[in-house]
């Protein structure tokens, strides 16, 4: 894979998660139509943050959390809300929450956190990680630097 395909798996998993991953692991519906809704809706719309849809998800099943969050990018971007931030918190609060999470948009915390995560993933690849399944890997039985731990050292060294 090398190092540019585990950067491209992080960025590419930045685009697919909020489409593939979030619903295999959460329900969402609509928030019903309200004054919620359209006080969400042009939040966003201020911040100059394209939203396709204000979401809230099942979270209950699993936790007694309250969150929101801004996820997907261009035409994927939703409002997610908890749904025990809506049984638990008035509305000014959640308007609040939510503001705050507009506010990452905003700054580009997303893009920016999807970029060092594409860094950190090819700085982090190791072409040695394999070795001890492959004996061919070290050509001249070349010796793994100390730095590396014996656990991950070519079978080689």
């Amino acid at each position: 894979m090398g190092r540019a395909g585990a950067a491209a798996l992080v960025v590419v998993g930045s685009f697919l998660w909020p489409v593939l991953m979030e619903p295999a692991f959460n329900r969402f519906e609509p928030l019903a139509a309200g004054q919620l809704r359209t006080d969400l809706l042009e939040l966003a719309d201020e911040n100059g943050t394209p939203v396709q849809d204000v979401l809230v998800s099942d979270a209950s099943r699993r936790t007694t959390a309250l969150n929101a969050y801004v996820s997907g990018f261009g035409s994927t971007r939703r409002i997610v809300l908890y749904d025990t931030v809506l049984d638990r918190l008035p509305d000014p609060q959640i308007e609040s929450i939510v503001a705050h999470e507009l506010g990452h948009v905003a700054t580009d915390d997303v893009l920016s956190g999807t970029l060092i995560g594409a860094l950190g993933a090819g700085a982090a690849w190791r072409p040695w990680a394999g070795c001890s399944r492959r004996r061919d890997c070290c050509v001249g039985r070349a010796r793994t630097p100390r730095a590396i731990p014996a656990s991950s050292r070519c079978c080689c060294s």
